[in-house]
């Protein structure tokens, strides 16, 4: 099994999935890091009850809120023009908040895989369906993220529920 973090760093790069958790984040307001861990704990078959699932998710909650979300919003400030500075150093200023950015998240995708591991049974033998057991997670998350829900969300392309499983697909057809 692989640490989360490598998973997500995997995953992270197969062909469509980097567009469509941008666009689950985005759109959606979901959060990458969270739909990552459905994946991963999906994929290495961790069973949570309801309220570990939320346990698990709330590890993180102040690493968003605090941390990952500022960074992102002084980074997106930053890939526009800003008149009467020189655009290098905007351009470098912006790098190093991307940088502490993904370390924010890499941060959260560690503390997320401890939690897992310290709420679940072991891993069963047969992972059986992955894309089964990562839904049933993203559902948590997204519940979790109180983000609301659509009239024809899971059958509209584009919808959250769409983007989530062509993720899922990937995931499983190419990821590790």
């Amino acid at each position: 099994m692989l640490p989360l973090w490598d998973y997500a760093l995997t995953v992270y790069k197969l062909p469509g999935v980097k567009d469509r958790l941008l666009a689950l984040q985005d759109r959606h307001r979901l959060d990458v890091v969270h739909i990552l861990w459905c994946l991963w704990a999906g994929r290495y078959g961790f069973s949570l009850s309801p309220e570990e699932r939320i346990e698990v998710l709330k590890s993180t909650r102040d690493m968003a809120f605090q941390a990952t979300q500022p960074l992102r919003a002084v980074r997106k400030f930053l890939s526009g023009p800003r008149p009467g500075f020189p655009q290098e150093d905007i351009k470098s200023l912006r790098e190093d908040v991307l940088r502490l950015e993904i370390k924010s998240e890499e941060l959260a995708l560690r503390r997320l895989d401890q939690t897992t591991q310290e709420a679940a049974d072991e891993p069963p033998a047969d992972h059986g369906d992955m894309i089964a057991r990562a839904t049933l997670l993203f559902d948590s998350a997204r519940a979790y993220a109180d983000t609301p829900l659509v009239i024809g969300d899971k059958e509209t392309a584009g919808c959250a529920a769409s983007l989530f499983q062509e993720v899922c697909k990937a995931a499983q057809e190419d990821g590790p």
